[in-house]
């Protein structure tokens, strides 16, 4: 149906699942009219019409990839949004007032990248949820410039993503940190055991380990913890005493950029250092999956009932800010309390 003043149309569809949509058409050009998108209503495809009227360019032409470009260069994105842009390559050239929320679904739970070296990489559980408020935040920008008109279809969809399994995770036990520390110094598998021992006690994940600088380590006893890849964002968090002097004594001598590096002084990738760390342990009969020293330490801190605050700083890894982290003096003591009771804790 035409509108009266001639200045668009809008054309009922029915799709196979028996929703109704109304599509907004543009107005005649040479014969050709452009689609202006779907909308649940007839209302809201006629606000489509009026904000095309109004914005004719913007709202007819941009594409999400433009619409990404746009946020980048204004400072709006976080460096999480910048890491799951690629997931979303399916919506690159769709024009935004074009995707509907089928696209929206299935850019969220079949989401995928395609990495240079490692072909298709699937989008984890913990992904997905980041792709998820990444698209909210760009549909709300859209919504705010007049390119889209109350259609944030990423916020109408519930996603809630399936809980890792657990079945493969194995706890490490007292017995198997004491042979860690008994091989501390170890001058061929130490370079490995150190770093291990900093994710038990700290909660430190084995991405951000393998990224600590030598300078990060802080006189004062204090490491800085890279957040994110670019290592623009700093996570400081005190060492525990016992493995302080370890770790310092390490460094001294070091001559690598990197406080953990590999056998020859050269700095380690996540997969090398995942590689050398199964190696290692089995070798030691300590069979573990990389991410049993995080579930350890959540279970430890779990099991001597440590203030969700202070863990909450501990485990601080999100990359949403734009200043470095700066905690007072008050949340370092209590972060460097929580630390030691955690040590306490494997020792018993």
């Amino acid at each position: 149906m035409k509108r009266r003043n001639g200045d668009g149309t809008i054309r009922k569809i029915k799709k196979k699942n028996g929703q109704i949509y109304y599509q907004a058409l543009s107005p005649s050009t040479e014969g050709h009219r452009t689609s202006l998108g779907l909308y649940p209503t007839k209302s809201s495809a006629n606000k489509a019409l009026d904000g095309f009227k109004r914005n004719p360019t913007s709202f007819c032409n941009i594409t999400f990839e433009m619409l990404y470009h746009t946020c980048l260069n204004m400072g709006l994105l976080s460096n999480n949004d910048r890491y799951v842009y690629p997931y979303c390559h399916k919506l690159y050239k769709k024009r935004v007032v074009c995707i509907v929320r089928e696209d929206i679904v299935q850019c969220i739970t079949s989401s995928y990248r395609i990495d240079p070296a490692r072909g298709k990489i699937k989008a984890s559980p913990n992904t997905k949820q980041k792709i998820k408020s990444f698209l909210n935040r760009i549909f709300d920008y859209a919504i705010s410039e007049g390119i889209l008109l109350e259609r944030n279809i990423p916020r109408s969809i519930e996603f809630n993503p399936a809980p890792t399994s657990s079945k493969n995770q194995r706890l490490f036990s007292k017995e198997e940190i004491n042979i860690l520390w008994d091989n501390a110094n170890n001058p061929y598998i130490s370079y490995i055991i150190r770093p291990v021992l900093i994710c038990l006690y700290h909660g430190i994940s084995a991405g951000q380990v393998v990224r600590i600088k030598r300078k990060d380590l802080l006189s004062n006893g204090i490491l800085r913890v890279p957040i994110d890849k670019l290592d623009e964002y700093m996570h400081p968090i005190p060492l525990n005493p016992k493995l302080l002097d370890v770790v310092a004594e390490f460094s001294s001598k070091s001559n690598s950029e990197f406080l953990f590096a590999d056998e020859t002084g050269g700095s380690m990738t996540y997969d090398v250092f995942r590689g050398r760390y199964q190696k290692i342990l089995r070798m030691l009969s300590c069979t573990h999956a990389i991410g049993d020293m995080r579930n350890t330490f959540l279970s430890t801190a779990e099991k001597i009932k440590l203030n969700p605050y202070i863990l909450k700083h501990l485990l601080e890894v999100h990359d949403r800010r734009r200043e470095p982290l700066v905690y007072d003096e008050e949340i370092m003591k209590k972060m460097k309390q929580a630390i030691i009771s955690i040590g306490e804790a494997y020792d018993e």
